[in-house]
């Protein structure tokens, strides 16, 4: 227990895990990661964020502007461990070289951003290098992911929330299931956004069930099955986030639950006489 913690009278606990991830983006999923970890860190909490949305990273930016100079010039990030991993695998990364000092709250919030992006060149040919490696089922990539999670418990954050990727991708699995103790999907009211999120809802509950029930899914059954759960973690829990909705219109509302096939566990409505809105100033 560190010195902040006795005298706040807050215990230590195993991190906890919390991978938010929508179908669709323009959900407010970003938003709602980084209202969390302001929550989180107001009470006391220390808080790892992950931006793995490598292909539009932008939590070094949220984080910049709500936090001034939270972040140093050309911070290394995640596709950054991986990288150096791939360029000398004699040498495991250590994760204190690629997170950001703390701030926000009691100085409680860190961030791992998707990559050092200051170069569009040098990030683009990185990224193209970890994808590689993340399709490609070898060992090291399912082992460096899970060491990452370890090392960011190990440095005594209480929780660590995950910015995924949307739609579906290769290694979902990475952010949906192996990681996470609780996935929160984001969805609108959109056909193609309730569609989509039901089938990756479906998929991360039958892995979850299946490494509950200490066994593994069939080979075919996804090309994500190389992420999948160990048979020695929990079931995964998951939430139902409707954002953005629209005023006063339940029906609606009651019919995308139908399509979802369970309902929303929390709505958050547009009030247009309240939203934020960006400046040129």
């Amino acid at each position: 227990m560190t010195a902040t913690e006795a005298q706040s009278g807050l215990a230590r606990r195993p991190m906890f895990v919390v991978s938010f991830y929508s179908y669709k983006g323009g959900v407010g999923r970003s938003v709602a990661l980084m209202n969390t970890a302001q929550q989180l860190a107001s009470n006391g909490r220390r808080v790892a964020i992950l931006d793995f949305d490598l292909e539009a990273p932008g939590l070094h930016s949220a984080c910049n502007a709500i936090w001034p100079n939270a972040l140093r010039n050309n911070q290394p990030g995640f596709i950054d461990f991986f990288h150096d991993f791939i360029v000398n695998p004699e040498v495991v990364p250590r994760v204190e070289n690629y997170i950001s000092p703390p701030f926000g709250p009691g100085e409680f919030i860190s961030l791992i951003p998707a990559g050092n992006a200051s170069n569009f060149d040098k990030y683009s040919q990185k990224l193209l290098v970890l994808n590689d490696m993340l399709l490609t089922p070898k060992a090291s990539a399912r082992e460096l992911l899970l060491k990452l999670r370890n090392d960011i418990a190990g440095m005594g954050f209480d929780y660590l929330l995950i910015d995924s990727r949307t739609g579906h991708t290769d290694i979902l699995g990475a952010t949906t299931v192996l990681l996470p103790h609780l996935v929160v999907f984001f969805t609108n009211l959109s056909t193609q956004s309730l569609i989509g999120t039901r089938s990756v809802l479906t998929w991360v509950q039958m892995a979850s069930d299946a490494a509950v029930a200490r066994k593994r899914p069939r080979a075919e059954a996804s090309q994500t099955r190389f992420f999948l759960r160990s048979v020695y973690e929990p079931a995964i829990q998951t939430l139902i986030v409707g954002s953005p909705l629209p005023l006063g219109d339940q029906s609606e509302v009651a019919k995308a639950s139908k399509r979802l096939g369970r309902t929303f566990d929390h709505l958050i409505f547009y009030v247009p006489q309240i939203a934020a809105h960006e400046s040129q100033h």
